[in-house]
């Protein structure tokens, strides 16, 4: 059976709200933490040295755009938007201290990149009711009401793959696949979607683990190659994928590999020989490649090469743009009731959300332990294009409903 394909989301209403004017609350502010009668002052918690550094550094310029747009525009509720960044380096015990330090002068936070992050600070914000959007895609934030999921969750995007594998990609129901992921950070969530897709095809996997500062990959592809796989998945860093893909082409085993977006970086492109790049590799996405030519993406791109002429042209500059863009519809929707609290029940109430293909489908926040979206992009890797992923379309397996998350959804 075909994974269902489907056409990206058509923006039915301004991304972002920018060109639609913003309403201004007549309330005064109080003591709500980060919020004046001139600014609303929100957090982002981001690795600008660690290990995921060049992404997030895109990231925040590109959110860093979005709201100097909106700013220039009259801002929102009548103030404008101030980012407080801190750099984690991808260290929780640093980020929590961080948080800390600004937890008394924010409304919500905007970004927590990185699951043992996300993990180590989502108990804190709970407890306070913080707003935590861009918390990135990690299981373990379904189940809180304060959690915005930006799309679906990584064991979502594994169960789709894997669908797209055997659906689309002549890899036969019964097959072996090797499913290569760095330990710790989400391994519990490839799991998930590689039990719901092995249950639905018959499949078997052959997972391997691989730790951040691993280059050496020759006796994991070994390994592979012994076993038959008949096709890849990949969960790993950006400094590990291209060095992946290549090991696996060098060693003759000539199978499709699906490669999570977190760990894609236009940089894997300079060290991949032409026919490796064109030669069944593919990314799978909550978020659209950068050349996606989708509405919400045009105008992401627009708004962040205004700003960057010289960036680099990754999916982290759409995503960034993405979360800003969520966390302004929730701003939006609670003008009147400028208050942690406010902030989470508008977010909570929004079932519909269109963010004109940033983001893969309309998503729904009304239950924390359901997934915003069962929907995935799938690309292909392509040099050709900016940011060197070629949009397919979206998917929806049969899979991903089965996935029982730990959250109880």
């Amino acid at each position: 059976m075909k994974a269902r394909l489907i056409a990206p989301v058509a923006a039915t209403a301004i991304v972002g709200l920018i060109a639609s004017g913003c309403s201004t609350s007549t309330e005064s502010s109080g003591d709500v933490p980060g919020v004046t009668k001139d600014e609303i002052r929100i957090g982002a918690l981001t690795d600008l040295s660690g290990p995921f550094s060049a992404s997030g550094r895109v990231q925040i310029n590109a959110a860093q755009a979005y709201w100097d747009d909106v700013n220039a525009a009259g801002g929102v509720c009548g103030r404008d938007v101030v980012l407080d960044v801190q750099d984690h380096g991808y260290d929780p015990q640093k980020a929590v201290a961080q948080y800390r330090a600004i937890a008394g002068d924010i409304l919500g936070v905007q970004q927590i990149l990185g699951t043992p992050i996300v993990q180590a600070l989502l108990p804190t914000l709970a407890e306070a009711n913080v707003y935590a959007g861009g918390v990135g895609w990690a299981s373990v934030a379904l189940g809180n009401e304060v959690a915005q999921v930006p799309g679906e969750p990584y064991p979502v995007d594994i169960a789709n793959a894997v669908d797209y594998m055997v659906s689309d990609l002549g890899v036969p129901a019964g097959s072996t696949i090797g499913s290569v992921y760095l330990k710790g950070d989400i391994s519990a969530d490839v799991k998930l979607g590689l039990e719901a897709a092995g249950a639905t095809h018959d499949l078997t996997f052959v997972e391997r683990e691989v730790a951040p500062p691993d280059a050496d990959f020759s006796a994991i592809v070994a390994s592979l190659k012994q076993e038959g796989v008949d096709a890849v998945m990949l969960s790993v860093s950006p400094a590990q994928f291209g060095g992946l893909v290549n090991q696996l082409r060098a060693s003759g085993l000539d199978v499709p590999v699906i490669g999570q977006h977190f760990g894609w970086n236009p940089a894997a492109l300079e060290g991949l020989a032409a026919d490796v790049i064109e030669d069944d590799v593919y990314v799978v996405s909550p978020v659209a490649p950068y050349a996606a030519d989708l509405e919400g993406v045009k105008k992401a791109v627009a708004s962040y090469e205004k700003a960057q002429p010289d960036g680099e042209k990754d999916w982290s500059a759409i995503y960034g743009y993405g979360i800003a863009d969520l966390m302004h519809q929730a701003l939006e929707g609670s003008c009147d009731d400028l208050t942690r609290e406010g902030l989470v029940e508008t977010m909570r109430g929004q079932t519909s959300i269109d963010t004109g293909g940033v983001f893969v489908s309309e998503l729904d926040f009304e239950d924390p332990f359901q997934p915003a979206t069962l929907s995935s992009y799938i690309s292909r890797v392509n040099a050709d294009v900016p940011g060197g992923l070629e949009l397919i379309g979206a998917t929806e397996g049969e899979s991903a409903p089965d996935i029982a998350f730990p959250s109880g959804s």
